[in-house]
């Protein structure tokens, strides 16, 4: 997995402005915010909820496709529902709301007008 994560900051940090470089930075960015998540979710819900979560961000990050390091990662965080309950613990102590579901909302436009175009997505 650390391999895939060193492939995915590369690729995401390099081609920022072109065509495929915002498909990774997409990537990298999910990945970064589950992450992030999943610390919360080891440190503040019982062990179970954090075996849940890492496990299943771990074992995608084991395979690695060589032309997209991070490909697919989007698509197998969401099913990981502890995370969404840091999101919204976040979202609560931190007066949040309102950003998460604008940044919700973003993300929802952006996919929606990829699948739109006939783009790929993940």
């Amino acid at each position: 997995p650390w391999h895939t994560l060193l492939q995915g900051v590369r690729s995401g940090t390099h081609d920022i402005g072109g065509y495929p470089g915002g498909y990774w930075t997409f990537d990298l960015l999910v990945v970064a915010l589950a992450l992030v998540l999943g610390v919360w979710v080891v440190r503040r819900t019982r062990p179970a909820f954090g075996v849940y979560t890492w496990l299943s961000l771990v074992f995608p990050l084991t395979l690695i496709f060589a032309d997209r390091p991070l490909m697919s990662m989007p698509r197998f965080v969401l099913p990981i529902f502890p995370l969404f309950w840091a999101l919204a613990r976040f979202s609560e102590r931190f007066k949040a709301h309102d950003v998460v579901v604008g940044m919700s909302a973003a993300g929802l436009a952006l996919i929606g007008s990829l699948a739109i175009a006939w783009l790929p997505i993940f």
